[in-house]
Order: structure tokens, then C-alpha cells, then sequence
């Protein structure tokens, strides 16, 4: 016996002549192709997203959408929204709670307990009506650049949309500038305890306050002093280009033990001991009478030098004539 082939909503539409729809007026198929492109354009209303998740939930046995059945919602987002079914629960959920009602999977998938702590959901805009997610974007390439003016720009905009400002910065400082200045992950952490030390009881950071001209957020004084150093700061993306090289070559494993030891026989090239290497810390350095003057010239110069002032020996208070040597210039 042939198997029966389930319903879908247009088909049900050819049938009947009526609209396929579960509630409202738009037929499933058309809100997902909204859905569909609103994703791809960026132009996403949430509100349509979380009707689309409650029709997929209300779907019967014998219906579909564009194909997927009730039970498919994940592989819809997979396939046809480009992200994960997680993602799109806490875009829903961020939406269910700014217009005050119950996520569509409440009950089945604690999402109603659910919390989320990065702030502004990526489809808000900020009070100069850039999509948050860029400005976001805008803000880390402003940091890379090192252009101070327009990541103080960007990291204010995001502030004062709710976005979390203390976990962007908190990356910048690990994946932008790294080990070239490990002093920037603690100034960041620093400023992020003494912002919420500081923020304001009566105020918070919102659309109104940006339109207000509020002054009121001395908590915004931390967020740009530490944008201001991510900006200035050295930078070295050793960590992050390791992480990208690593996911991009999973197959990767590190030697054994017995392919590092047939590395080191005797029959492979050894490194080229260099002079500098003998000082006054060897033994053969000092037979040859290497000293501290050998030491400051040569043995301790370095290659990856940093900017930072080197130490100047006080020279006020030296012998003008000796120089505090103890020996009169000729």
C-alpha cells in the first residue's frame, strides 16, 4: 500500500481556496518566506520570528511549512535561516520579554527562565539607526585600527542601547591586543568592577537618555577610558589566529613521544650556538673575560623591543665633575 503523502499548505489552499494559516491572515508559507529573507537582509522583525515559532509548534500531522514539520523547527533555522535553533530562542526570548508575553516553547524547553547576559538583541538599532550587531563589528574594527575616535563613537551607541559593552571590551582585550600588552586585560577587568561601583541608581542606560543629553552615567567614563586603551594598546592576535588555526585543522594531533624523540637524534642538524650566548654567566665566558660591560653592550640586547621608556639613571644628584664615578673626566 502506497504511503500517504502529508498535506502541505499550499496544497491545502488548492483544495479548499481558502488561506493555509494557523492564525492571522498571512499564510504560513509566505510568513516563512519572510522570515527567510528578513534573516538574509538583516531586516528581521522579531515579532514575525516568534510567530513563525509558535505556527511551527501549532502545525498538525498532516501539515508543513516550506516542507518542515512541527518537529523540524531546528533544521529549519539550520537550513533555511542560517543559524541555530539556539540563536533563534534567545532572539524569541529577547522579544517575549520586551512586549511582555510567554515564549512559544515555554513549556517544553525552559526558555521562560531562561537568561541572557550580552545585552541588546542583534536586531535593535542604535540611536543613530545602525543595526546593533554592526555597530558591534564597527566598534572591534575601530579597536584593531586603533582609531580612538571612532570606537569611543561606536562603544557609546552600544552603551546606551543595552548592549554589553563590558563583554566586547573584554575580547577586544584578549583577541585584538593579547600577549602584546597583557597589562590591557587587567585595566579592562579594573574598569568594569569600578563602572558598576559607580553606575547610577536613578538612570540607565537607555534610547531616552541619548536623545536627554543625559550626563548622568559616570559609568560611561569607564567604558571609554577602556576603549581608549584597547585603541592605543599594542596589538597581537597570536591567540585568536591560534584558535582559527586549530578549528580549521581538526585533524591535527601532536607528536608522540617517540616521534619527538626521533627528532632529537644525534644525526639532526643541531642549532648554531651563538657568541652573545657566552657570557659572564658561563663558565667559558668569563675564562674569557666577559664581564658586565659584555653584558649591557651585547648578551642582553633585545629583538621585539617594545616602546615602552627604557629606565634613565638619575643625574641630579651626581658628581658634575666625575659623574659619580669616583675618577675626574680628562
Amino acid at each position: 500500500m502506497a504511503k500517504k503523502v502529508k498535506a502541505s499548505q499550499h496544497s491545502a489552499v488548492a483544495k479548499t481556496g481558502k488561506p493555509s494559516k494557523m492564525d492571522g491572515s498571512i499564510m504560513n508559507e509566505e510568513l516563512a518566506e519572510r522570515v527567510i529573507a528578513g534573516i538574509r537582509s538583516a531586516r528581521l522583525t522579531a515579532e514575525d520570528l516568534r510567530e513563525l515559532r509558535e505556527r511551527f509548534r501549532n502545525l498538525k500531522k498532516t501539515e508543513d511549512i516550506l516542507g518542515y514539520h512541527h518537529s523540524e523547527w531546528e533544521k529549519f533555522c539550520k537550513e533555511k535561516l542560517g543559524m541555530t535553533a539556539q540563536t533563534a530562542r534567545r532572539w524569541i526570548k529577547q522579544t517575549c520579554d520586551a512586549i511582555g508575553v510567554p515564549t512559544p516553547g515555554s513549556k517544553y524547553d525552559g526558555s521562560k527562565n531562561r537568561k541572557y547576559g550580552h545585552g541588546a538583541a542583534p536586531w535593535f538599532h542604535t540611536a543613530d539607526g545602525t543595526v546593533v550587531d554592526v555597530a558591534r563589528s564597527a566598534a572591534q574594527k575601530a579597536a584593531r585600527d586603533g582609531d580612538e575616535n571612532v570606537g569611543v563613537y561606536w562603544m557609546r551607541q552600544l552603551f546606551f542601547v543595552g548592549y554589553d559593552v563590558w563583554k566586547a571590551l573584554t575580547i577586544f582585550a584578549v583577541e585584538d591586543v593579547g600577549i602584546a600588552d597583557l597589562s590591557v586585560r587587567d585595566h579592562v577587568l579594573a574598569l568594569m568592577q569600578a563602572a558598576d561601583r559607580c553606575k547610577p541608581k536613578d538612570h540607565r542606560p537607555d534610547l531616552q537618555c541619548v536623545k536627554d543629553a543625559c550626563k548622568n552615567h559616570p559609568d560611561l567614563l569607564c567604558v571609554i577610558e577602556a576603549m581608549q586603551i584597547c585603541c592605543r594598546a599594542q596589538k597581537c592576535r597570536a591567540a585568536d589566529d591560534a584558535a582559527i588555526w586549530f578549528r580549521e585543522n581538526p585533524t591535527y594531533k601532536p607528536p608522540t613521544p617517540e616521534e619527538t624523540a626521533a627528532l632529537n637524534k644525534d644525526d639532526l642538524a643541531k642549532p648554531v650556538i651563538d657568541d652573545k650566548v657566552i657570557d659572564q654567566h658561563t663558565a667559558t665566558g668569563r675564562t674569557r673575560k666577559r664581564g658586565m660591560d659584555h653584558f649591557k653592550q651585547v648578551a642582553s640586547q633585545l629583538k621585539n623591543k617594545s616602546n615602552v621608556i627604557p629606565f634613565t639613571p638619575p643625574t641630579y644628584l651626581l658628581c658634575p665633575h666625575c659623574s659619580g664615578t669616583g675618577r675626574v673626566a680628562a
